[in-house]
């Protein structure tokens, strides 16, 4: 008899531990906390990249129009190398080299000054400000192109006018050129790649 007694308690237990749910335990969640930074620092790596491409410290650049300053636009720009029958021989002999061109579209800056000594305005370091230079440009058809030496990093335009660099704030600098500019196409550049802020100067 107790062991009957006992029998029928084991199947009392198994059928009480059938009719029982266990919650089922959630899977655990992957730790995003390294994810997450790493995709901060990319975000960092990928501003700071744009902000130093060739050409980027051109967004900074403002000229003035009465008694405001106004942004400047860009321009796309190209590199075209010509390598003409002339030129090849040369180069054969090691006395020359491609004539490298700094091409703009179009025939003409919609941004046109009276002033011969335009007033520009850029906001940073004074060294970025230092590699701002105008390139003097002529009319070809559709576009507009003058020579450069690809050699160079900075000042690149072989036509060119400087520009004085004057501060006049806290990582403000006031940038004129250094003598009047004669009527025509210009361009200021910081690097050969481009962009280039365009205008021009009206003939009078």
């Amino acid at each position: 008899m107790p062991s009957m007694l006992r029998t029928l308690a084991a199947l009392a237990l198994l059928v009480a531990g059938a009719g029982t749910t266990t919650a089922a335990t959630p899977p655990a969640q992957p730790d995003t906390t390294g994810m997450s930074a790493a995709t901060s620092q990319m975000q960092d790596a990928m501003k700071s990249m744009r902000e130093n491409m060739p050409g980027s410290k051109l967004a900074k650049l403002e000229y003035r129009r009465g008694d405001a300053w106004v942004a400047m636009t860009t321009t796309p720009a190209q590199v075209n190398s010509s390598t003409g029958a002339g030129t090849m021989v040369k180069m054969m002999v090691g006395l020359g080299h491609p004539k490298e061109t700094f091409l703009m579209p179009g025939a003409a800056s919609d941004l046109v000054f009276d002033d011969p000594e335009p007033r520009f305005r850029f906001a940073g370091e004074k060294s970025d400000a230092m590699t701002l230079q105008i390139g003097v440009f002529a009319v070809d058809g559709e576009q507009r192109v003058t020579a450069v030496d690809p050699a160079k990093q900075f000042h690149f335009f072989k036509k060119s006018v400087d520009l004085k660099v004057e501060k006049v704030g806290d990582q403000l600098w006031e940038l004129t050129p250094a003598r009047p500019l004669e009527p025509g196409q210009y361009g200021i550049a910081n690097s050969i790649m481009g962009p280039v802020a365009d205008f021009a100067i009206a003939s009078h």
